[in-house]
């Protein structure tokens, strides 16, 4: 089967779980969403606020956890009425907020003014890339023969450029920005890998080690599709949260740490070992 085909095959396999999760998860609404109207990171503004989200019931202030979600915050599982937002630069209260929860979830907004001119944090990010566009291109340039001869590459050279540019916070809004560079990322590792796994014929048949490495992916799929389903639907993250919080965490593990990336470079290694264990027969082979 080429890649095209199972290419296929892994992104139907997506969009069912997708379709499933979010009609799953379509009545879960107890999280609390904050966003604001940063358009990129400020890498030279040392001064950014603080939020603090609070549970008020019956005067009693009890301190909730808000974890990083796409362009801002999110609370989940969130079982309170009224909640308090608090917004602090260098321990200083410059905003407060009181907040009432009813069936729907709280999504707020927050305007951000930037404390700094931003010319100089753009001029860092187009610099970056741009640096990296040239150096893409001049690879491309340098093995045109090799990458012309096969079309197959022609697709994740795309990717990869199309990632580059959306890694500008510049250019897009930080929700369009991740959850497209999610996705672009999951089909180039996945492409990546799978081409990798289709050229390495010295590891075909070896069985043992195919079971290994189609353990290493299962983990690897499984963790790009539940986190990027997450991250495309913030109810799919608040039902897994409520409902399957140890399954989330190690689905979050593989996602880290079973890297597309990794599983190639196992595969190189575990290539150059049996080309070098071929050698050294042959060797041992012209001595006898």
């Amino acid at each position: 089967m080429d890649i095209k085909k199972r290419m296929g095959i892994y992104t139907l396999i997506f969009l069912t779980i997708l379709s499933f999760l979010t009609y799953l998860s379509k009545d879960s609404d107890n999280y609390i969403k904050i966003s604001n109207n940063r358009e990129s990171i400020d890498f030279f503004n040392k001064n950014q606020e603080e939020i603090f989200l609070y549970k008020n019931e019956d005067k009693n202030l009890e301190k909730i956890k808000l974890d990083s979600y796409l362009d801002g915050y999110a609370s989940f599982n969130t079982k309170g009425k009224n909640y308090i937002l608090e917004v602090q630069e260098k321990k200083f209260l410059t905003e407060k907020y009181h907040l009432k929860k009813e069936k729907e979830p709280i999504e707020l907004f927050l305007n951000y003014l930037p404390k700094s001119n931003l010319r100089q944090n753009n001029i860092f990010l187009n610099s970056l890339t741009v640096i990296f566009l040239i150096y893409n291109f001049m690879l491309f340039y340098n093995f045109k023969k090799e990458i012309l001869s096969k079309k197959e590459l022609f697709f994740p050279i795309f990717f990869v450029c199309l990632k580059i540019i959306l890694t500008n916070t510049t250019v897009f809004s930080n929700i369009f920005l991740i959850r497209l560079n999610a996705l672009v990322s999951s089909i180039l590792g996945l492409y990546l890998l799978l081409y990798v796994k289709s050229i390495k014929d010295e590891l075909k048949d070896d069985f043992v080690l195919n079971i290994g490495l189609w353990i290493l992916f299962l983990m690897y799929y499984l963790g790009e599709v539940i986190v990027v389903s997450s991250i495309l639907n913030i109810k799919i993250l608040n039902y897994l949260v409520v409902n399957y919080l140890y399954f989330l965490k190690i689905v979050i593990f593989f996602y880290i740490w079973i890297d597309a990336l990794i599983i190639i470079l196992i595969m190189f290694f575990l290539s150059s070992l049996k080309i070098k264990k071929k050698q050294i027969i042959k060797e041992i082979e012209k001595k006898i």
